[in-house]
């Protein structure tokens, strides 16, 4: 997991950082996280039951109020696509070639 300003750890070492939070949404299988680094920078993260881990992180250009709203906006996305992404991560290859 691309954890802000502390590179590429497992769920678990993300989860048991300081500035982690569990993170807990109705309907979703697995488990989730909210991190924010000493930047501000506001990331979550979704251990699905299968092990993989879809995380998405926000920088913030302002103090604790946009933190929080960074995490709210974060969460909020997570809460709206997370029941889909493995659906479409296992599905076909949507990429197109040209010549």
């Amino acid at each position: 997991i691309g954890v802000p300003g502390d590179g590429s750890r497992s769920f678990d070492s993300v989860a048991a950082l300081k500035s982690a939070s569990p993170l807990n949404i109705d309907g979703m299988k697995g488990r989730g996280v909210v991190i924010t680094d000493a930047l501000g920078k506001s990331a979550v993260a979704w251990e699905y039951q299968d092990g993989y881990v879809l995380s998405m992180t926000m920088s913030n250009q302002g103090g604790d109020e946009e933190r929080l709203k960074k995490q709210r906006i974060l969460t909020s996305l997570l809460k709206q696509i997370g029941n889909d992404v493995p659906r479409v991560a296992t599905g076909p290859d949507n990429t197109s070639n040209f010549p």
